[in-house]
């Protein structure tokens, strides 16, 4: 890919984002520079895909940092993650595990808004009753399945 291709791409992703912010999907959005870290906080929702929820979403700070090379890292600045907090990349600093390369692919047509944005809300919600309950109440991947090179 062509880096003028890839500034197109990232200024878009900056774009929808700046936009899902004027709709309410999230606050305080800083584009750092290079277009290759996003800042923003999520926003209070009293729904989730139709269901009743009472987390505190305006609680979580995120970071997207963004590569050409690989997906989308997603890391929660605030509030600290438990010590032993499930569906995360140890080996990442803790980035969340929102989905399973065999089950979705990050590709050039993929928005932030449309894909990580939405997932980032249900982790939350599946941590925040993790938290609770001591289960991960939240669909996930099943690695015991995989070579150790898939993992």
């Amino acid at each position: 890919m062509l880096m003028g291709q890839i500034k197109t791409l990232l200024h878009l992703q900056v774009n929808t984002m700046r936009r899902s912010e004027q709709e309410g999907l999230i606050t305080n959005l800083s584009v750092f520079p290079n277009n290759k870290h996003l800042t923003f906080q999520l926003v209070d929702h009293r729904t989730l895909a139709g269901i009743p929820v009472s987390v505190k979403f305006s609680n979580y700070h995120l970071k997207i940092s963004l590569d050409k090379k690989r997906e989308p890292v997603v890391h929660i600045l605030k509030p600290f993650l438990h010590e032993k907090v499930p569906h995360v990349y140890k080996s990442s600093n803790n980035a969340l595990c929102l989905y399973h390369k065999s089950e979705f692919c990050w590709g050039t047509k993929s928005l932030l808004v449309n894909t990580i944005v939405p997932w980032i809300y249900f982790w939350v919600y599946f941590y925040e009753k993790w938290l609770i309950t001591g289960k991960w109440l939240g669909p996930e991947f099943d690695h015991s399945k995989l070579n150790i090179n898939e993992k």
